[in-house]
């Protein structure tokens, strides 16, 4: 009589074994790769998008590409511009402006119809989608929002103005928002607030508005999205939109064109945190947002 060939169960047990223990050790490697490969598609869009805007600013006479174009205090998808949609025109692509670490879900990209379609304008159906995007820019250092007669108007800087770009903030990965539980949601904002405003702390350096543009109030600044506190610098879930995405780390576009992944806490260095900006500013060359 042949004997049918076949493992026993103890064998099979030896088995299943192996596999879970290869697998327990293969995981954590294959988790740490797909980490390192979103991370490092992340800085490869944010240097695609810093050369955008750089393009961007060769043909406007060298300044900081517009924040948004807002007509009211109510955007309209028809008549208002977002700087992602201004600075489509030199990327061609609108995925780079998503960090591939952020599935949330968002607005459609590009729907079939859309409202804000503007005949002759690719771009002008991007506009709701192009509010959601991972790329935040520090727009009230760079083109801040003012108060103007017909709405919002941006008073772009000249890249002149910028002291050390090395060292200026100028993109950061962010969200729209976060759940109770500390989840994000909602894709990205395209505008982000620091973490500071007022500088000065001794008689030999009185109080300041970093915010400030000659001939401007600080009543007309526009700012959107919730800023930092104290308390959630570290552990909670606003830093005025900025995001950690990788690891507890976000994805910073320096002005001459750098990319790095740093902390929410290296990204508050030189100011102390507080609540409605009542945080100073004690370290200027630490403070990366105001390039001055």
């Amino acid at each position: 009589m042949r004997r049918a060939n076949a493992f026993t169960l103890v064998e099979l047990l030896v088995v299943l074994a192996i596999l879970a223990v290869l697998a327990s050790v293969l995981y954590p490697v294959f988790a740490s790769a797909r980490h390192a490969a979103k991370q490092a598609g992340c800085a490869s869009n944010f240097r695609q998008v810093t050369l955008a805007v750089a393009m961007y600013s060769n043909d406007y006479d060298e300044r900081a590409v517009l924040s948004s174009v807002l007509t009211s205090d109510a955007p309209d998808p028809e008549k208002d511009r977002t700087w992602v949609q201004l600075a489509l025109p030199y990327t061609r692509e609108f995925g780079i402006f998503k960090c591939p670490a952020d599935h949330g879900a968002r607005p459609a990209d590009d729907a079939s119809f859309d409202e804000s379609l503007i005949q002759g304008d690719s771009e002008s159906r991007y506009f709701l989608a192009s509010q959601r995007s991972n790329l935040g820019y520090n727009y009230l250092y760079f083109s801040p929002l003012t108060r103007a007669e017909r709405g919002w108007s941006p008073v772009p800087r000249s890249w002149s103005e910028v002291a050390e770009p090395s060292r200026a903030y100028l993109f950061l990965d962010s969200v729209h928002d976060v759940t109770s539980g500390g989840q994000p949601v909602g894709g990205g904002s395209y505008l982000v607030v620091p973490p500071c405003r007022y500088g000065g702390v001794s008689a030999n350096a009185p109080r300041f508005d970093s915010f400030m543009m000659p001939g401007v109030s600080d009543s007309q600044l526009y700012k959107v999205n919730r800023g930092w506190t104290n308390a959630t610098r570290d552990t909670g879930p606003f830093y005025g939109g900025v995001w950690p995405w990788h690891r507890g780390k976000a994805t910073v576009a320096f002005g001459d064109g750098s990319v790095r992944a740093l902390t929410p806490t290296q990204l508050s260095r030189g100011c102390d945190v507080k609540a409605n900006w009542g945080g100073l500013i004690f370290d200027v060359a630490a403070y990366g947002w105001d390039f001055n």
